[in-house]
């Protein structure tokens, strides 16, 4: 490719300078292929993930503060996207949309964390590669398009919780070298080497051991997020108070800077929160908050500063397609903005969470362009699979952002699209309106986030139909349903069975079985019973796509035909639920408890109270979790006794997590820090439940015949690859549960369904 010449900050004028290049050097008038920009397949491609960026608080979109020399100028030679998108507001999901130019709706991983505790696992050696199935898979990543073509694929993660395994499975395929924060570091000190220089500590050794091949680097730096448990930034020392006096005078709390400026980031927020007035803690926190943040983009910065340093002595830069870009961003506003969010986190899809940055450099580009299009993190694998002349399957839902960088077209999107980790929240992006569904029961957020994009007045009540209803109606037609799939294998003889499924929040949108199930009047429930004679049962619950709690309810009046124990008979996918992680509710019913329990549960009549007994004779390990019932992130246990048990682990995500070993028995009784919020109770003994029969629960037995559990939301990772898996072969008098997205997947299979099932399927349009 000829090197760049002048160019002016336009696209068009890009294209103008480069076929004027071409024909300098004996090209053609008209250009050999769709676009001048077409690279050599050889291209080097390094792919940087700033986690927790957002844009407006980088020099070169604006933001008036020293935050980012290197970034801006690195964008002063590259393409700078100002209307950029997320995709979703939460890490993990974030990252294998990048990676794979698909939708978390498509590639169905919703997961702000794939640890629940702070249990640990084995990492591979540094720079081992990821394994890789032998399966086929419907979805590819980037390192997977780039392998056939010869490229060495590198990646250097530094989430502190990041796994090489279960949900992240998709992202981690297809690199021959990969490097992640674990190992021997234990997962409570993870977060103090999720920095700039650990990360390029783990890279440039790999850089400089890659072999003679086209190289493709995924670099992903984690600041400037906060701690994962204290909300509290940790930029380096020396770089604390750079903007503390800036931040605080701007919230009118100078008088703060002398207080603070000596104390270190959790000595600052300890100090804050002892200030009496609620506002002026509140101003204090987050003025110091910004700066804080705003030093941890620094920091990170001067990271990659030494990275670009790194490529250079490689003779790698010049020649490489360098793009950046973020996860997601952060909430950094005050109350008085309206958002109904608290500062400090990526929850909700307000632009400073949704506006991220993107900058692109192509190989030998000396000036910047500037593009005010709308684009979103998806379109960076279409990008590169029309730049590089990639095969084109299997297909992406981004758009190629080429013919905005050649000057071919203005835009490339009419409407671009967000998602919540939460699986309620929506966001649609026009040119100039921006839609945000915020949930069943409640009205739309609309903003003109062009003329403002701080979302300080809300339009809704405003703006004309017809300004508002094309967004509403693209947004029902991108939020695809999700089919809970349920089906019931005949015995010798006919049994009778019953199955009560709730959803936390959101409502069912249709029902097909044999009777259908039927709907309450709120949608939130559906309930089938009946009988299995010959044939298999298979029912659908369908609802939009979307993350929430769903609790299940099951009788089976051929329980004791199966050898007493329903958990081993109900299976999610093909796994038996018993050995799941689905969080069993159980049921107490008349009658003496057991002379010798194997667990005694007792809640407490204060309700604070949690006491847990386990008889372990002839068990060789029992785990015990406890968890609350909301998504409570401040709520913790206080443990009143322990016998047994090991040293208990607080984990992440609301979880506490105590494990006794080969213990005749075992004792815990904790004090619970939230009484507003019910606790689940997950007890294994040997990896599976206890048996229903061997329980007391506050002196009662519990019922055996009924099964009652609940699979939560955020869904825990364990249990996402089992819900994924459609049953292979059910035993006798087996239910099974597993669930499925959208038809245009193929996900719905009529092989076992009656005439009738497919009939009514047909009818309401899931099959053609």
């Amino acid at each position: 490719m000829p090197a760049w010449i002048a160019l002016r900050v336009t696209a068009i004028a890009v294209t103008a300078a480069l076929l004027g290049s071409l024909a300098a050097c004996g090209g053609s008038d008209e250009p050999s292929s769709p676009s001048p920009l077409l690279l050599p397949p050889d291209t080097p491609v390094v792919l940087i993930v700033i986690d927790t960026l957002r844009a407006d608080h980088l020099g070169c979109y604006g933001y008036p503060l020293d935050t980012s020399p290197v970034l801006d100028d690195f964008a002063s030679r590259a393409y700078q996207f100002n209307a950029h998108s997320t995709q979703v507001n939460v890490t993990f999901a974030s990252l294998t949309s990048i990676l794979t130019g698909l939708y978390s709706k498509t590639h169905s991983i919703y997961l702000s964390s794939p640890m629940e505790s702070d249990s640990g696992e084995a990492a591979p050696e540094e720079g081992a590669p990821a394994d890789d199935p032998p399966s086929i898979h419907a979805h590819v990543n980037l390192a997977e398009r780039l392998a056939p073509r010869g490229y060495h694929n590198i990646a250097v993660v530094s989430h502190p919780l990041w796994r090489r395994s279960g949900d992240l499975e998709l992202a981690n395929r297809g690199w021959d070298a990969m490097s992640i924060i674990g190992g021997d570091i234990p997962v409570r000190e993870r977060k103090a080497h999720a920095r700039q220089w650990y990360t390029n500590e783990r890279l440039f050794p790999l850089l400089d051991a890659a072999p003679d091949q086209p190289l493709f680097l995924w670099a992903h730096y984690f600041d400037p997020h906060t701690d994962l448990r204290g909300l509290i930034y940790d930029p380096p020392e020396a770089l604390r108070n750079r903007y503390l006096e800036h931040h605080l005078a701007e919230a009118g709390q100078s008088e703060w800077l002398e207080p603070l400026r000596d104390l270190d980031p959790t000595q600052r927020h300890e100090r804050i929160y002892a200030i009496e007035d609620i506002d002026e803690a509140e101003a204090v926190a987050l003025a110091n908050g910004k700066a804080l943040y705003d030093a941890e983009i620094r920091s990170c910065d001067e990271g990659l500063g030494a990275l670009f340093d790194k490529l250079r002595a490689l003779s790698l830069y010049d020649r490489a397609f360098i793009a950046v870009l973020a996860d997601h961003g952060e909430n950094l506003e005050p109350r008085s903005a309206g958002h109904d969010v608290g500062a400090f986190t990526h929850k909700r899809l307000f632009e400073a969470v949704v506006h991220t940055p993107l900058l692109v450099k192509l190989p030998h580009q000396s000036e910047p362009v500037s593009i005010d299009a709308m684009t979103q993190n998806i379109d960076l694998v279409p990008t590169l699979i029309e730049l590089l002349g990639l095969p084109t399957e299997p297909a992406v839902e981004g758009r190629s952002l080429v013919p905005l960088m050649d000057g071919s077209q203005r835009a490339v999107h009419e409407r671009v699209f967000a998602e919540s980790s939460d699986g309620v929240e929506k966001a649609v992006k026009s040119e100039q309106v921006k839609y945000i569904y915020t949930g069943p029961e409640r009205d739309p957020l609309v903003y003109l986030w062009r003329s403002d994009p701080g979302e300080l007045a809300e339009r809704f009540a405003s703006l004309q139909p017809d300004q508002v209803e094309p967004l509403e109606d693209s947004l029902n037609a991108f939020t695809p349903l999700r089919t809970l799939r349920i089906r019931l294998a005949p015995m010798d003889e006919p049994y009778k069975a019953s199955v009560r499924v709730d959803l936390g929040h959101g409502r069912f949108e249709s029902t097909v079985g044999t009777p259908a199930p039927k709907l309450g009047d709120d949608g939130h429930k559906a309930v089938w019973s009946g009988r299995v004679v010959k044939d298999p049962v298979d029912l659908m619950l369908m609802r939009p796509s979307g993350l929430t709690e769903v609790r299940v309810r099951i009788t089976h009046d051929g329980v004791e035909r199966l050898g007493g124990r329903l958990d081993e008979w109900v299976y999610l996918g093909n796994t038996a639920v018993g050995v799941s992680t689905a969080l069993p509710l159980w049921s107490p019913t008349d009658g003496a408890p057991p002379e010798h329990p194997q667990l005694s549960l007792t809640t407490g009549d204060d309700t604070t109270t949690l006491a847990l007994a386990v008889d372990g004779r002839g068990v060789e390990e029992v785990v015990a979790e406890f968890l609350y019932a909301d998504a409570n992130w401040k709520a913790d246990f206080e443990v009143l006794t322990r016998s047994g048990f090991s040293r208990p682990q607080l984990g992440f995500r609301r979880v506490f997590r105590a494990t006794a070993r080969n213990r005749d028995e075992a004792n815990l009784a904790l004090k619970k820090t939230s009484v507003e919020s019910p606790v689940y109770t997950l007890v294994r003994l040997d990896g599976r439940w206890p048996d229903p029969r061997r329980i007391a629960l506050d002196g009662q037995p519990v019922a055996h015949d009924v099964l009652e559990f609940v699979l939560p939301t955020p869904e825990d990772r364990r249990l996402n690859a089992l819900l994924r898996s459609a049953p292979r072969e059910l035993p006798p008098g087996a239910i099974a549960l597993w669930e499925s997205f959208g038809v245009e997947q193929g996900e719905i299979d009529t092989e076992r369904l009656n005439p009738e099932v497919v009939e009514q399927l047909r009818e309401l349009g899931y099959l053609r």
